[in-house]
């Protein structure tokens, strides 16, 4: 780079008459390069706009129309116990779980939350019981699982809610709410 610079213009000489003009030159060539950059930028994300909507147009012409629709993304099904629940007994709520997929199985791990009341009041994770504790669902599938909670002889009256999610996939959640008289 430096030959090239010293074929192209005399560095030295600039820099003893005018500095100033040496950082005009640097700004500018500067410029330019970036300019260059983003053009080429430009030119890249077209191309890539251009293969995306012919991959499209493929896939959608060959492609059938899937079998099952999927659940709508900010569907939170929520879950609750028949009857208000006493202090030291446990309550099995029921649940059905789907898979929307109908090409691929799913594999369910769902997180076992603190359930908690308005009041700041707490049914730790620990009473929690979720069976079976994994659930390995066919494409298309579904299977039953039962959340067992044990409610502590201690704990107040109130509505306690907690957010269920499957460890593999965060958008599987389901919401309990768990009465106790």
């Amino acid at each position: 780079a430096k030959k090239l610079e010293r074929n192209v213009m005399d560095v030295d000489e600039i820099r003893k008459n005018n500095p100033s003009e040496l950082m005009e030159r640097i700004r500018k060539d500067a410029y330019a390069v970036v300019d260059l950059l983003l053009d080429a930028a430009t030119m890249v994300m077209h191309q890539v706009e251009t293969l995306t909507e012919n991959l499209n147009k493929t896939q959608a012409a060959t492609t059938p129309a899937p079998a099952a629709t999927p659940a709508p993304a900010s569907f939170i099904p929520v879950l609750k116990n028949d009857l208000p629940a006493a202090p030291g007994s446990t309550v099995e709520i029921p649940m059905l779980l789907q898979n929307h997929d109908v090409a691929n199985p799913s594999t369910v791990l769902l997180s076992k939350p603190d359930l908690k009341d308005h009041q700041g009041n707490t049914i730790v994770a620990r009473n929690i019981r979720i069976k079976p504790e994994t659930a390995d669902l066919k494409a298309n599938g579904t299977q039953p699982v039962s959340i067992h909670v044990k409610i502590p002889k201690t704990t107040p009256a109130g509505v306690y809610s907690g957010l269920f999610q499957d460890q593999n996939n965060a958008s599987t959640s389901a919401v309990l709410i768990l009465t106790v008289a």
